[in-house]
């Protein structure tokens, strides 16, 4: 006969399972560092993608004031065709360097003469600003067929022009004028129309919300003192003030027989400040 053999209490305790409140709290202490992870994923994550965006616009930005800053640099640049004495100088071009529009301009199939400005709530929005400069084979990318031919900033062969100034006592063999137009579109797209093939738009950058523009604005003598006779050939070659485009179109102007450096009111513009918001 086979007695039955009772186990010890130890022995009896070591063969029990978990209970059921220690599987809970595992399975909290579980869920809270899962929360941890994925919370420090997540949020570096965001912060990856945010950096990333910063450096997109960064990026454009610049891209955007390389392009528009070369341009201005060349504003109002022409060879000298004839100089009949040491203060006059006839050029192919003798208009102004810039003209803007406070606002964005409804046709941008136009000249610098022809510019016309939004009026009320559309000119509240983001500005126009015009360049214009004799184009050549320095300041343009030329065409690839020789000997190429001034392009504006989409690329686009220019027209050539025969502008002789009134002054001027001699034809000139033709020249290429740039006139380049950069607004903001529907689309929140810096843009660019050329005179190469006018009323064609190229987006430059995107995700730009502003585009505001100020000219610094040279003084330059009275009409008394230049009907006098007593006012210098030249304006001053440095900005007095910056206006808005409204402000320098509402410019009293100069009478005819002042020097054609000033005669007209954009053509007292030495500088100009862009400012883009992305």
């Amino acid at each position: 006969m086979i007695a039955a053999r009772r186990l010890p209490p130890t022995t009896r305790l070591h063969a029990r399972g978990r209970s059921l409140l220690e599987l809970m709290v595992a399975l909290i202490i579980g869920m809270i560092i899962l929360g941890a992870v994925l919370l420090t994923s997540i949020s570096g994550n965001s912060s990856g993608r945010r950096q990333d965006g910063i450096a997109v616009l960064n990026e454009d930005a610049q891209i955007a004031a390389n392009l528009m800053g070369g341009h201005l640099r060349v504003a109002g640049y022409s060879r000298v065709i004839t100089s009949p004495s040491p203060t006059i100088e006839f050029r192919n071009y003798g208009g102004p360097g810039v003209r803007g529009c406070d606002g964005v301009i409804a046709d941008d199939n136009v000249t610098m003469a022809t510019m016309a400005c939004p009026n009320g709530a559309a000119a509240n929005g983001p500005d126009t600003i015009m360049v214009a400069y004799e184009g050549n084979a320095f300041n343009t990318f030329p065409t690839a067929a020789a000997p190429g031919t001034p392009t504006d900033c989409l690329g686009t062969a220019l027209p050539p022009n025969r502008e002789i100034p009134s002054e001027s006592p001699a034809a000139d063999d033709p020249y290429w004028l740039v006139e380049n137009i950069f607004y903001v579109n529907a689309d929140n797209e810096l843009v660019c129309s050329g005179n190469g093939n006018r009323g064609v738009q190229q987006a430059l950058i995107g995700n730009v919300v502003d585009m505001q523009v100020t000219y610094g604005v040279a003084d330059v003598p009275t009409a008394a003192a230049i009907a006098a006779g007593t006012a210098p050939e030249a304006p001053f070659f440095e900005a007095a003030r910056y206006m808005t485009a409204q402000q320098i179109d509402q410019l009293a102007p100069f009478p005819a027989t002042a020097a054609p450096v000033l005669r007209g009111r954009w053509n007292r513009v030495v500088s100009v400040r862009v400012c883009l918001v992305l």
